[in-house]
């Protein structure tokens, strides 16, 4: 395999496979978000400290917010109290990629849901089931579009997110 054979390896999206605990679970979102070319979206009702308020992740997050300006990151949640409590580094990672990281509050027919995925270009996914447990998915790229479509029709019923309501307002 020729160096331009493993970075293409090493730039796909992971293959679909169990992950079971909170480690493995960090090391596929890192490696999904690294995979990322233009667009990450982020379905999380209850954002999860563990892996998404880790220096790992959010560093991952910013190298792709910084690697283009068209990047784009958008997370789709239910709860804004608990984000501002517990995701500090995101939300300053929100407040230097302004326009490139949007938010958006689940509407009243979402909420209530205990799944979370991460779709990196509608191409690879994550999936986890129950928010309550530590284990989850990497999907298959089909599995991933099917995602992204169920992951459109609720960021168009979402709501933008007051930017004071999360502590991003200057």
């Amino acid at each position: 395999m020729g160096n331009t054979d493993l970075k293409r390896a090493a730039d796909a999206p992971p293959a679909p496979r169990a992950l079971q605990g909170q480690d493995a679970f960090a090391c596929a979102v890192c490696a999904l978000v690294r995979a990322a070319r233009r667009e990450l979206s982020l379905f999380a009702p209850q954002l999860a400290v563990a892996p998404f308020a880790t220096a790992a992740v959010t560093a991952a997050l910013g190298q792709f917010l910084t690697a283009h300006p068209r990047n784009r990151l958008r997370l789709l949640i239910e709860d804004e109290t608990q984000v501002r409590r517990d995701h500090e580094r995101l939300l300053a990672l929100a407040r230097r990629a302004g326009e490139q990281f949007e938010l958006r509050v689940l509407d009243e027919s979402d909420g209530g849901t205990r799944e979370l995925w991460l779709l990196a270009d509608r191409a690879g996914a994550l999936w986890q089931e129950d928010l309550a447990r530590e284990d989850g998915r990497t999907c298959t790229p089909a599995e991933a579009v099917r995602l992204a479509g169920r992951f459109d029709d609720a960021w168009e019923r979402g709501r933008p997110t007051a930017l004071n309501a999360l502590g991003l307002a200057p």
